[in-house]
């Protein structure tokens, strides 16, 4: 979550729902209705228990992303599979020994 205050609603929001068991989390601050959305399908895709329903709220989130761009990340894992060979000659090799 980028909003911190946000955030700890979010905590806050759970604890208050499951019965107030524990030490009350920080309030925070409650977020727009539209990120509570975006939320509650990030949560839902975490616990679908079908591909369909994965697939649908997936799609919520991705689609939030998309008309939003909260994040513009900078530094991400690739977004396909990397194949190394050790035929090719391009590819990064780790060396042998450390330099000094």
């Amino acid at each position: 979550m980028w909003g911190q205050k946000w955030g700890e609603w979010f905590k806050w929001s759970t604890w208050d729902q499951d019965g107030r068991i524990g030490p009350e989390p920080p309030a925070g601050e409650e977020p727009p209705a539209e990120i509570k959305v975006y939320y509650d399908s990030y949560i839902n895709s975490l616990e679908a228990v079908s591909d369909e329903d994965y697939r649908r709220y997936r799609a919520e989130v991705w689609q939030f992303f998309s008309d939003n761009l909260p994040v513009i990340g900078t530094v991400a894992w690739p977004v396909a599979p990397v194949m190394i060979s050790n035929r090719l000659e391009t590819c990064w090799r780790p060396r042998s020994s450390p330099t000094t």
